[in-house]
């Protein structure tokens, strides 16, 4: 039986004991009882043991001059599986893990750079102290630094899901995306990816594309909060619109993203108040259009909202409150 296969056998054990028939044990056959107690003690796992076994054994191969590939996925897969838990996920720093993270990342071979960002985003996720370590150790400044040279999609969408994973409520993480330009960095991926020659695979572009729109539009409302912020964005606008005019479908976040930043607001939610759209006062730190720009985008946008608005379907119900919203900002 393998490692995992014995620790879901326990939790199914555990489950047994705690929820048969919604009762507590003492509402069971006394022998059943005493039997499912003793299967759970024999399957007991010490993880964080594992863990360390996993992450020792992983440094010794890589270490190697020649790692084997399989073996290195093997315990990398294991120590993937048992980092999706937020206590082990600060284990595997408090056991060193984070010397064979950073091995990974700025000396591991190619093939491993997919499986290592999703490992930076299993243990950074929601978890302030990891996130707050990986910044002291430059890891989003790492990250941020492959994207423009990322041609893979796969590693390309774990690389921007390490990045918000890294980021996302955690201030200090944003500020710092802010201000190495993290930005650009994303909305150049997506300019690149609109090349339909170099990648043909219009579905899993439009995956990744949406990942990167997602995460602007998060942390765009994010750094909101930061004092300064604004002077890292100012370029913004015109690149956000550029995105829209030569993508092939409107894109909902990116929209959104434009409407916050255009607006100076600090949730999109503020930002498609309407009245506070039609009594909107510029205030001398708010990026702007291009004039250029804002004439081509206001065209579009009426275009747009025509067409969706012919189609009445209802799952596009924020596209035309965000187009709306935009095309009234705009006017004035």
């Amino acid at each position: 039986m393998s490692e995992n296969e014995v620790r879901n056998l326990k939790e199914v054990l555990r489950f047994s004991l705690q929820h048969s028939d919604g009762m507590c044990e003492t509402g069971m056959d006394p022998e059943t009882v005493a039997w499912l107690r003793e299967a759970l003690s024999s399957a007991s796992v010490d993880l964080t043991k594992e863990l360390r076994d996993s992450v020792d054994s992983l440094h010794q191969i890589l270490e190697s001059e020649d790692p084997q590939e399989s073996k290195v996925r093997l315990l990398l897969d294991n120590i993937l599986s048992l980092t999706e838990d937020i206590d082990l996920a600060n284990d595997f720093f408090r056991i060193g893990g984070c010397n064979i993270l950073l091995r990974m990342l700025y000396k591991g071979p190619p093939w491993l750079r997919a499986d290592c960002c999703q490992l930076v985003a299993n243990v950074t996720q929601n978890n302030p102290n990891a996130q707050s370590l990986c910044l002291q150790k430059n890891v989003l400044a790492k990250l941020l630094e492959m994207l423009p040279d990322e041609e893979d999609l796969r590693c390309l969408k774990k690389l921007l899901l390490a990045i918000s994973c890294s980021t996302r409520g955690f201030l200090p993480g944003v500020k710092i995306f802010s201000d190495l330009r993290g930005f650009e960095a994303v909305s150049g991926v997506m300019f690149r990816l609109l090349d339909s020659k170099k990648y043909p695979d219009a579905s899993s572009v439009r995956h990744v594309q949406d990942k990167a729109a997602f995460l602007i539009f998060c942390l765009v409302q994010e750094a909101a909060m930061i004092p300064g912020s604004a002077d890292n964005i100012r370029w913004l606008p015109d690149k956000l619109a550029h995105l829209l005019l030569q993508s092939p479908t409107p894109q909902e976040h990116l929209l959104g993203c434009l409407l916050i930043v255009l607006t100076g607001s600090s949730s999109i939610d503020a930002a498609v108040d309407v009245e506070n759209s039609h009594g909107f006062s510029r205030t001398l730190s708010s990026p702007v259009l291009s004039t250029e720009v804002r004439a081509q985008f206001s065209s579009w946008l009426c275009a747009q909202d025509k067409c969706i608005s012919s189609g009445g379907d209802s799952a596009d119900f924020e596209l035309r409150t965000y187009i709306g919203a935009l095309r009234r900002l705009l006017s004035t």
